[in-house]
């Protein structure tokens, strides 16, 4: 109880100069109960975090935040600028975590900002490295120029896939992504999560205990408008957080009571 009071009072201090504007929901659709939050002027609003903490910490990032993927002992598994300046680069591009999967991070995709053009985009991490001066690496591609490309990630013959095997793809989990549209000429980062219920119960809700697959994650942002959407966690790891914790905050816990390390987290400052 004392460590969450903690968190609490941490989380609204380090908010205190972050716009409280509301741009987020929760809804339903076709199976997948899921958060949104819409973020105006994404370019300007983006903080891309590279320092290990638990997630209740890391919602004081900003006005929404979610969590990168790792590997292993807290290592990212993609390449990350963060907004201060740190950057990582895995030191192998072909990782083994020994539970059957080759994981082949030449096939990762990354979120960032278009270097001199002050515009977010979604690229291979490689790419990211060359084109962007902020950048958060992910997971798997969902989306691209409005295509579907979730059944990508699939091993293909002797090629290592992304990092899922055939039922991981197909099996729903708790899962957290990142996509974006243009409404009217305005560039918008759509930050989704897909909760599963073990996670939503310590926020308080009662959801269906569903989650979502990658094609199912890929088809709702679809409907949501994105025309380039990444995975960005998947499973007991993932978590999610919109609001300062007083009413009609959100905050989805990662499933796993003891909320390891997490190296990185991407938030936005504010909503506009």
């Amino acid at each position: 109880m004392i460590e969450w009071m903690a968190a609490a009072a941490w989380a609204l201090a380090a908010r205190a100069d972050i716009g409280p504007q509301r741009c987020w929901e929760k809804a339903y659709d076709r199976g997948v109960d899921y958060a949104l939050a819409v973020i105006e002027r994404p370019s300007d609003n983006l903080i891309v975090s590279y320092e290990p903490m638990r997630f209740w910490r890391a919602r004081g990032l900003g006005t929404v935040v979610v969590n990168g993927t790792y590997f292993g002992q807290g290592q990212p598994m993609g390449d990350v600028l963060a907004s201060d300046g740190r950057e990582y680069h895995p030191r192998y591009r072909v990782l083994r975590p020994g539970d059957g999967r080759v994981v082949d991070l030449g096939r990762r995709w990354a979120l960032g900002r278009l270097r001199g053009k002050g515009t977010l985009a979604i690229a291979r991490d490689d790419e990211a490295i060359e084109t962007m001066d902020l950048y958060l690496g992910g997971g798997a591609i969902l989306l691209l120029d409005g295509k579907d490309l979730s059944a990508d990630n699939l091993p293909r013959g002797s090629t290592p896939g992304e990092s899922f095997s055939p039922d991981m793809l197909s099996r729903p989990a708790a899962r957290t992504a990142v996509g974006l549209r243009t409404v009217d000429g305005r560039q918008q980062l759509l930050i989704v999560s897909a909760p599963q219920s073990a996670q939503s119960i310590l926020s308080g809700d009662i959801l269906r205990p569903r989650g979502a697959t990658l094609a199912g994650m890929a088809a709702l942002m679809r409907r949501l408008g994105a025309t380039d959407a990444v995975l960005f966690d998947g499973g007991g790891a993932a978590g999610f957080s919109a609001g300062d914790g007083g009413g009609g905050s959100i905050y989805w816990s990662p499933i796993n009571a003891s909320e390891n390390l997490n190296p990185t987290h991407l938030a936005a400052r504010s909503c506009l």
